[in-house]
């Protein structure tokens, strides 16, 4: 899950680079008061009545007391930075599928053809950060809902990570990952390696045909689509993406919540 974020300090310190130069500002000129005061203190002091280990002892505490200030200074500065520092990335997801970049993923079928015909698919992904902090070690695990696929293109950079229980040369999920030296910085785009699925095949009820007698998850119509939980380093986050699926140009199954940026 996501850290809480604090919200003050995103809103002050990261969308406007200003107000961190006022700051610093605000800070370094607290520091000149403190020093000068406690110089001012101590020569009024040390020019008063009385006697010189009064004198003495009286500035040793005006000391004492800037001192304590600058530590509470450094310390709250200290907590400001780590604050900026350890900030949750809030990464989104676009997908795009071959003949149809960055728009709702389809398949299409002839006039005819059968929903669960087998096709070789290809997904483009990009993942792009709106926070202002880096998104360190990412991860993209992306799960089928009411598909599966026989096998992954060779060479690429995603493994297979699930399968079926009672189908096991069908896979149901495939994994992504950026590494300890990848990440994708604060307010930019990741494009990730392409995932081709091989023999990518629908295991929803056709809605134009009539229910067939059975039991389980392939006999029941679902909305057909792609989940993606996505991962770094102290966040995690999991949509999913619908896919539309015409026949004859005709739309058979859409699905609901597609967004641009997802």
């Amino acid at each position: 899950m996501t850290r809480p974020r604090l919200h003050l300090l995103d809103h002050f310190l990261q969308e406007a680079p200003q107000r961190r130069k006022a700051l610093l500002i605000a800070m370094t000129g607290l520091v000149m008061v403190i020093l000068v005061a406690a110089g001012i203190i101590s020569a009024r002091v040390a020019e008063g009545h009385g006697a010189s280990s009064d004198k003495i002892a009286v500035i040793g505490d005006v000391i004492a007391g800037a001192t304590l200030l600058l530590a509470v200074v450094a310390g709250l500065v200290a907590v400001l930075a780590y604050a900026v520092s350890t900030g949750a990335p809030n990464l989104r997801v676009k997908v795009g599928c071959e003949g149809n970049q960055f728009r709702q993923p389809t398949i299409d079928l002839a006039a005819g053809e059968d929903l669960g015909s087998p096709r070789d698919y290809e997904l483009t992904i990009l993942l792009r950060n709106i926070s202002s902090y880096s998104a360190r070690n990412p991860v993209v695990i992306v799960r089928m809902m009411a598909l599966s696929f026989v096998d992954l293109a060779p060479g690429l950079a995603w493994d297979t990570t699930g399968r079926t229980v009672f189908r096991p040369q069908e896979a149901l999920e495939v994994q992504w990952d950026g590494g300890v030296d990848y990440s994708v910085h604060g307010h930019s785009i990741r494009k990730l390696p392409p995932l081709r699925l091989k023999q990518l095949t629908c295991r929803t009820r056709d809605p134009s045909q009539p229910p067939k007698p059975g039991r389980g998850v392939f006999r029941k119509q679902v909305i057909p689509g792609f989940e993606f939980e996505i991962l770094a380093e102290g966040y995690r986050r999991v949509v999913t993406v619908p896919v539309k699926i015409r026949r004859a140009r005709k739309v058979i199954f859409s699905g609901d919540g597609w967004r641009d940026w997802m």
